[in-house]
């Protein structure tokens, strides 16, 4: 595997932001996602990027991520695979965080407080980040569908949910 981006800092974890490793390692996890599944087109591998940062951003906030590359990679293929299996049974309905972290408790899932205090947080971001992030999360829209409801650019749209999962970790953080 070849690394894209800077190498990992060797200062302890609260010192990287979410935005930092989203930011190291964003292209190379779109990158590997094309690589590895050749199914997946361009502007999905973008949205399953940012999901998987959304799927990341409990974790970064308890510092419990020692091997960011190996668990966004991992977070990742588990997603291509959620969203191949909602293809095939015909629906593209959105998988909520909440449900993928109950099937996911083995590893590091947040406790049913933590996924109420998410969705708090969620509640108190700025509108425009708010309807952003709701829109790409929950409603299932894509980056590009999210800009055109949005009437923004679909960089705008990409730079508004990396900085309302800044927020939400470093709220998150901040609980702990």
């Amino acid at each position: 595997m070849t690394h894209v981006g800077k190498p990992v800092p060797t200062a302890p974890q609260d010192a990287v932001t979410l935005d930092a490793l989203y930011r190291r390692y964003a292209r190379w996890l779109g990158h590997m996602l094309r690589r590895r599944f050749h199914d997946v087109d361009p502007a999905t591998s973008e949205d399953l990027v940012q999901e998987t940062y959304v799927r990341v951003a409990p974790y970064h906030a308890r510092g419990v991520i020692q091997h960011p590359r190996a668990l966004l990679l991992k977070v990742a293929t588990n997603l291509v695979h959620d969203h191949r299996r909602r293809l095939l049974r015909g629906g593209a309905a959105p998988v909520l965080i909440e449900e993928t972290l109950e099937r996911e408790e083995h590893v590091f899932a947040p406790a049913q407080d933590e996924a109420v205090l998410l969705g708090q947080l969620i509640e108190k971001l700025p509108a425009k980040l708010r309807d952003v992030f709701v829109l790409s999360r929950f409603a299932g829209f894509s980056n590009q569908q999210t800009a055109d409801h949005m009437g923004l650019s679909v960089k705008r749209v990409e730079a508004l949910l990396t900085q309302a999962l800044a927020i939400l970790a470093a709220q998150m953080a901040a609980k702990d």
